[in-house]
């Protein structure tokens, strides 16, 4: 997978959104494929991925079963994937998020009905197309079994995701819970390929005793550089620290909090420890509004954002600001529509969830002939 997730939908003039394209080019090579009705589909190359993709954007539903397909199981899977992914954030069309869903439900179906039975001897065929739903896929298959009712079929697809990304025993709870707290291994894993604006490797607790030291142990390695910090235990903010442009030795704080309505004083307090913790602050701004009324649960989504985009304006021109172009971006996701918005939301916890899938080991796939 890419090391970002798609925000197209997010342009303005005043910042060049993370990349959405298809990236890297992808080694041409063919291979023969089947969808789900039986029939077979030859000659699928590296470059038809692209043309599927422009399809799938008129909600063309054979062009979108295709890809999900690929994404499947097959040499160009995570390119599948990720213009899946892509879609599903960008496009203004419900109905193609729809489609998406319904298609990954149901090719996770067919992935359970193509396992290895304990009771069966395996005589499958070696050559039969081998079927692996992504975890981010995999997600998007929950969000629709979810939203219709399917409950057994949620309750499989969520012991599905604990075991693609997560550790025995250490398994997120409510997995496609829209209001489940995203937790600190999602952030890490999803913003570790972070470079202008690195990340810090350890999350902090406002309030906590190691606090200030850590705050101080983030500036020391080197700025700029992203802070995650948890306010009143269930609420992600992210700490932009940058050196002053006129005084070197004195911080630049933005403090992107994406609900203004938590508990009165919560940002005051926060800017006061970061001042009693020693550091040299020049100025503070806090940005970020009353995001979460138009996307409730979604401070996760919203803190890596503001990294991503912090890491990718680093070392830009000085003419580019940060505070104007995150104010901008603010404006801009507060005129979205809310469907649309939810819908990136919930593409950006499936690329975390496939993040941590990615560190894994992977799960071998099955053969649709079974």
């Amino acid at each position: 997978m890419p090391a970002t997730v798609p925000l197209a939908s997010l342009r303005s003039k005043a910042v060049r959104p993370p990349s959405h394209e298809a990236g890297p080019a992808v080694a041409s090579s063919e291979f023969t494929t089947t969808l789900s009705n039986g029939h077979s589909v030859k000659s699928i190359s590296s470059q038809s991925i692209a043309e599927l993709a422009a399809l799938a954007q008129g909600n063309n539903e054979e062009a979108i079963e295709l890809l999900l397909n690929i994404a499947g199981g097959n040499e160009l899977a995570e390119d599948a994937s990720r213009r899946l992914l892509s879609l599903y954030a960008t496009s203004r069309r419900p109905d193609i998020r729809a489609s998406i869903e319904q298609q990954a439900d149901a090719l996770f179906a067919l992935e359970k009905l193509s396992a290895p039975r304990p009771d069966k001897k395996d005589k499958a065929d070696k050559t039969a197309p081998l079927v692996s739903v992504p975890a981010s896929l995999l997600y998007l298959a929950g969000v629709h079994a979810r939203e219709t009712k399917a409950t057994n079929r949620a309750t499989e697809i969520e012991a599905k995701l604990q075991s693609q990304c997560f550790p025995a025993g250490v398994a997120s709870e409510r997995l496609l819970e829209k209001d489940r707290f995203i937790t600190s291994d999602e952030l890490l894993v999803r913003t570790r390929g972070f470079r202008q604006c690195p990340v810090h490797s350890v999350l902090l607790e406002h309030g906590n005793d190691n606090f200030p030291e850590q705050l101080r142990i983030a500036v020391a390695a080197g700025l700029p550089r992203s802070v995650f910090v948890n306010v009143n235990g269930n609420h992600w903010v992210t700490l932009v620290l940058r050196a002053n442009r006129e005084d070197a030795s004195k911080l630049d704080v933005l403090c992107f909090d994406s609900n203004a309505r938590i508990p009165e004083g919560s940002m005051h307090r926060l800017e006061t420890a970061c001042e009693e913790a020693g550091l040299p602050i020049a100025t503070w701004v806090t940005e970020g509004g009353l995001l979460q009324e138009h996307a409730p649960h979604s401070c996760g989504a919203y803190a890596v954002w503001v990294a991503q985009v912090s890491d990718e304006l680093s070392g830009a021109d000085e003419d580019c600001r940060l505070e104007e172009t995150l104010s901008t971006l603010r404006v801009h996701w507060e005129r979205s529509g809310a469907d649309d918005l939810h819908a990136l939301v919930i593409a950006e916890r499936a690329f975390m969830l496939q993040c941590l899938a990615d560190t894994r080991p992977r799960e071998p796939a099955v053969r649709l002939d079974r």
